[in-house]
């Protein structure tokens, strides 16, 4: 995915009835990775830990954030930073996640400066 920032849209509201929450500890950090179990199957604490170390970095080298309906998290999202020209960027949704537009607006909300 490559795209000039100013093109893309920034303003991405994800449905109704679903919120946006950024990943800044561990509780963000266990939501991101119940989504990654429930996605893949299988155990992924090591990228829970992973996070965890790179969300204590000053400045940070990694933000994130989790789609949540209700107490669910469905859907997560996350950019990583490097010093050299790209970061990697991902997202992942639950099988039970409604649609596209809530992954959207988790790669963006908090990846794109504002």
């Amino acid at each position: 995915m490559v795209a000039e920032i100013e093109e893309l849209a920034r303003d991405v509201r994800p449905p109704a009835g679903e919120r946006l929450c950024p990943v800044t500890g561990p509780r963000g950090v266990e939501a991101l990775v119940r989504v990654h179990e429930e996605v893949f199957s299988e155990d992924r604490a090591a990228l829970g830990c992973e996070l965890l170390a790179r969300l204590a970095r000053r400045p940070p080298t990694v933000a994130a954030v989790v789609a949540v309906a209700g107490d669910t998290p469905i859907c997560a999202g996350r950019v990583e930073f490097h010093s050299g020209p790209s970061s990697p960027v991902s997202g992942v949704a639950a099988p039970s996640a409604p649609g596209e537009g809530v992954v959207s607006s988790a790669r963006w909300s908090r990846t794109v400066p504002r």
